[in-house]
């Protein structure tokens, strides 16, 4: 995310102010105004200081004029996922303009990616060479897949582990039932 020093404006329609909270407690704020369909944002400032760690929780705090105050959260996971699609400006400008930020994660994240249980987020990253590349947020052991363009039910497709190994998984049928499936049998090892 691009964040800049520019100064917000002085009575706005809208101000989102955003918290990064950060696995080694640093806190990172910055805030975006918009006045009409001018939208500006300040640059970030980490307290105590920069962080060495991911983000854990993102809190946003909107007020507008004439309304309450309201207060979102969404998981640091959901924010890496947003970040990693380039998504962040795009949600960040729904937030201010009023939208719900849980429906609109699920919506921006749903376009690129697949949930597949409660924690774990698929995207899909490219679609060159023969083959879909899908990133994998929310898994201990695996952090990408490959599918071949015309893989067929049995067919082998390839996992990437963290620790820099290559498993094989076999294709159910569908994107979610044959990650589920390779994911349980490799915990199973």
């Amino acid at each position: 995310m691009a964040a800049s020093n520019i100064q917000p404006h002085a009575n706005p329609d809208a101000r989102l102010v955003v918290q990064l909270h950060t696995a080694d407690d640093c806190v990172g704020t910055f805030s975006l105004t918009c006045d009409g369909d001018d939208r500006l944002q300040t640059g970030i400032v980490w307290q105590p200081g920069p962080p060495a760690r991911e983000t854990t929780q993102v809190t946003l705090m909107r007020s507008t004029r004439g309304a309450d105050d309201t207060e979102q959260l969404i998981s640091g996971e959901e924010w890496r996922a947003l970040e990693d699609s380039d998504l962040e400006d795009e949600f960040l400008d729904r937030v201010l303009r009023g939208a719900d930020a849980a429906a609109i994660t699920a919506e921006l994240l749903s376009v690129n990616g697949v949930r597949v249980g409660q924690k774990l987020l698929i995207s899909k990253v490219s679609s060159a060479h023969g083959f879909d590349d899908y990133n994998v947020t929310g898994h201990p052991e695996v952090h990408r897949f490959t599918v071949g363009h015309r893989i067929q039910a049995g067919d082998k497709f390839n996992l990437y582990c963290r620790d820099g190994r290559k498993v094989g998984g076999t294709w159910a049928g569908s994107l979610e039932a044959s990650l589920k499936r390779s994911l349980k049998r490799l915990a199973s090892k």
